[in-house]
């Protein structure tokens, strides 16, 4: 659990100091050929930083930020989703959560993002019900009760510190970028289409804003920029 939420820390950081994101990246499939798409279930990483910076993941404004992306996801017509994949087994989602970090990771990273595979459990529960695509969101940030920005420097360099040693332990995969933009909040929302015939990403979008990520009119906002130039 530890490993996981620093990689999701880790994420954070990235995403709020690089500039080299690959966004609206489509592969050369029609709009229209992008049908009949199952919906995983949403992913969360929020944390809560107290005035001291101490960084802890927020259970509660983890499942708040979901419930947001549920629910508009629901109430969308412009993405193709036919069905919402349930997954029952407690063990089975916690691996699909981790892919579903890895390949965000990876496509947030990649410049050869055509080329990322399907990772091998979410390409198996869609061979299983025989369905092409599979749309994952994912979203990470952090929200801070009080700034103290002595004490956020500090908890940066250290945070940043330990993901890098994360990093260097899972063969380099990560790496990061550090400036001094941090705020009181922070919101990095990625989507995702994944085509289990071709074995590779249909679509890819990520935003990222300076608000409050448990927000509805920042889960709005994200959606705005996933759909720009595409879904729209």
């Amino acid at each position: 659990m530890k490993k996981t939420l620093l990689f999701a820390f880790a994420l954070t950081i990235l995403a709020f100091s690089s500039c080299t994101t690959k966004k609206g990246f489509v592969t050369k499939l029609p709009k229209q050929e992008i049908a009949d798409v199952q919906r995983f279930p949403s992913l969360s990483d929020i944390d809560i930083l107290d005035k001291h910076s101490n960084s802890s993941f927020c259970d509660s404004l983890s499942l708040l930020t979901r419930t947001n992306i549920d629910l508009f996801l629901e109430n969308q017509s412009n993405i193709d989703i036919t069905g919402v994949i349930d997954i029952e087994d407690t063990t089975i989602l916690l691996k699909v959560n981790d892919e579903i970090r890895q390949i965000m990771g990876r496509a947030f990273d990649n410049k050869d993002i055509a080329f990322i595979p399907i990772p091998p459990i979410i390409d198996s529960i869609l061979d299983a019900q025989g369905k092409r695509f599979g749309l994952i969101t994912y979203s990470t940030g952090f929200e801070r009760s009080a700034t103290d920005w002595g004490a956020l420097m500090k908890s940066v360099a250290v945070s940043l510190a330990a993901s890098m040693a994360y990093s260097m332990a899972s063969g380099g995969y990560y790496y990061l970028f550090l400036d001094d933009s941090y705020t009181n909040a922070f919101s990095f929302m990625g989507l995702m289409i994944v085509d289990a015939q071709n074995n590779n990403i249909a679509f890819y979008n990520n935003s990222r804003l300076e608000e409050k990520p448990s927000r509805k009119y920042c889960t709005d906002r994200h959606f705005m920029e996933l759909y720009y130039r595409y879904w729209r």
